[in-house]
């Protein structure tokens, strides 16, 4: 995990939603500038959703997928940068500096030259890379891709797709559940976490696949193989390597207490691997009402 020193505050990004994410200029330890989005959840949030290590542990899944996402660092910012840019971010102003933690290093993501993914766009690309993304956003619950908010959070270039904004995924760490189809009042841990594997093992999911933004694309386009490279990656994924990355989160400082339950998550959906990809395959068949 590289860590890195903000140096300026180019802008207040304007549509980055509820994060109020900002764009800096920062360097690392090897003297190396480089342009970064630094998203800011606030403590309290931090302590329920654990948005931070969600980030990071998809950010660690994505690229052992082979899926494209920016680079993620550890953004440490100085109280002289916090002093003198608050007037234009709002998160800087004293008011709101215990607020967002900010004497905590916070996520920051490479910035890309990319498009923002619109809803109707049509691009060149081939279906496997619709359905890789697909497959993955089912596999770690993202209900943020389309969803509920309506939000693509996908970039695209000339090389293909970016996937980004993956707070929302996991739903069954967070002390109150984000699932919507789920009672957003109760005692996530235990109780989500076995409805969403009660639902694999029926070839079903809990997850909302019709809000996806490629879904209509593949419900349309599929075909029996269309998950067959994301099942490969599925089965050859290691267990033993997360356990190593959620520990070197943890000697950060960066915790989720119930992280088990995501190792005990992947390793159930790997030893179900064939209902797994029934339910993948379902939930393009089966749309809801």
């Amino acid at each position: 995990m590289e860590l890195v020193n903000v140096i300026a505050v180019h802008d207040v990004i304007k549509l980055g939603g509820s994060t109020k994410p900002i764009l800096v200029m920062a360097i690392n330890e090897g003297g190396i500038t480089c342009d970064y989005v630094i998203k800011f959840y606030k403590t309290e949030h931090e302590k329920t959703s654990f948005s931070t290590f969600k980030e990071l542990i998809v950010n660690f899944l994505a690229i052992e997928f082979e899926l494209r996402i920016p680079q993620i660092v550890l953004a440490k910012l100085s109280k002289k940068l916090i002093n003198s840019s608050a007037k234009i971010v709002d998160q800087f102003k004293v008011s709101n500096r215990d607020l967002f933690g900010l004497n905590n290093s916070k996520v920051g993501f490479q910035f890309l030259k990319a498009s923002t993914v619109g809803f109707n766009d049509e691009f060149e690309f081939g279906i496997i890379e619709y359905a890789n993304i697909y497959a993955f956003d089912f596999f770690i619950l993202n209900v943020d891709r389309g969803g509920h908010n309506y939000k693509p959070n996908l970039l695209v270039d000339n090389e293909g797709f970016i996937i980004i904004d993956h707070e929302l995924s996991f739903g069954f760490l967070n002390q109150v559940n984000e699932m919507n189809d789920l009672d957003s009042e109760s005692e996530i841990d235990e109780i989500s976490f076995n409805i969403v594997k009660s639902a694999i093992l029926e070839g079903n999911t809990k997850y909302l696949f019709s809000k996806h933004l490629f879904f209509h694309k593949l419900k349309k386009e599929r075909d029996s193989k269309i998950f067959d490279e994301f099942i490969f990656f599925l089965s050859e994924f290691s267990i033993s390597k997360l356990k190593r990355y959620i520990a070197h989160l943890n000697s950060l400082g960066i915790n989720c207490p119930v992280d088990y339950l995501l190792v005990d998550y992947i390793l159930f959906v790997q030893q179900n691997i064939d209902k797994f990809e029934e339910s993948l395959y379902n939930s393009l068949i089966n749309e809801p009402s």
